[in-house]
């Protein structure tokens, strides 16, 4: 919770100096322009990805310390950062590709729209390396770090087991997703449990970040073939 914390903080403390730098600019008491300039920037997609860069910096950082805290198993230990076999990886992540493909035909099915604030973010990016680093690097890094490295490899030695924290983490890294509607969030959860089921599987944080990175990357090149206002 406290790695999610900070994460946020950060996160948002990004955004309300650029929105106080562009009320400064604008020649308008800050003050005042200050929330109308924050919720704008909110959605404004490079703020976002500009502010991913610290956000997930200092998270990552404040999961190290606590690592070194417990003075338990080495970071590697506890992320699980060892290497997989190349079949590990083209296994798993030919699951997840068939994983998209039913997902892209249960939304064609249900005429479930790509979000709109996923496409006013790519609409606002600006710049496609900072959108590829912040949504395809730093989101999956931070986010595996976290559930799928450090959460999990505190839960699995207890009376939960292998399935329970699958199951847990993929809820927990569900409830952080909350600009999604119930749809999209039944398939976050379901992508949680094939990512889940990776890391047990292989023993290694590197698989399921390869196959959340695939994954983000599949949705950012469908915003970018998705004709604009679609």
């Amino acid at each position: 919770l406290a790695v999610l914390l900070l994460h946020a903080v950060v996160l948002n403390l990004v955004i309300v100096g650029g929105a106080a730098i562009h009320a400064v600019r604008a020649g308008v008491d800050p003050a005042a322009a200050l929330p109308a300039e924050v919720a704008r920037l909110s959605t404004d997609g490079f703020w976002l990805c500009l502010a991913m860069v610290p956000a997930v910096g200092a998270a990552l950082l404040f999961l190290w310390v606590l690592v070194r805290l417990r003075r338990g198993p080495s970071m590697r230990d506890t992320l699980a950062l060892y290497p997989a076999p190349g079949r590990a990886y083209l296994a798993w992540n030919a699951l997840l590709i068939l994983f998209l493909a039913a997902a892209a035909l249960a939304n064609h099915w249900a005429d479930r729209p790509v979000p709109q604030w996923m496409r006013q973010v790519y609409d606002t990016a600006g710049a496609l390396p900072l959108l590829v680093l912040a949504i395809v690097i730093l989101g999956p890094l931070f986010e595996e770090a976290l559930f799928r490295g450090f959460l999990f490899r505190s839960w699995l030695p207890t009376r939960l087991g292998a399935g329970g924290t699958v199951l847990l983490t993929a809820l927990f890294w569900t409830g952080i997703h909350v600009q999604y509607a119930p749809w999209e969030l039944a398939q976050v959860f379901a992508a949680g449990l094939l990512l889940g089921a990776a890391r047990v599987r292989s023993g290694s944080l590197f698989v399921p970040f390869s196959m959340h990175a695939l994954m983000n990357l599949a949705a950012l090149a469908e915003l970018m073939l998705l004709p604009s206002g679609t």
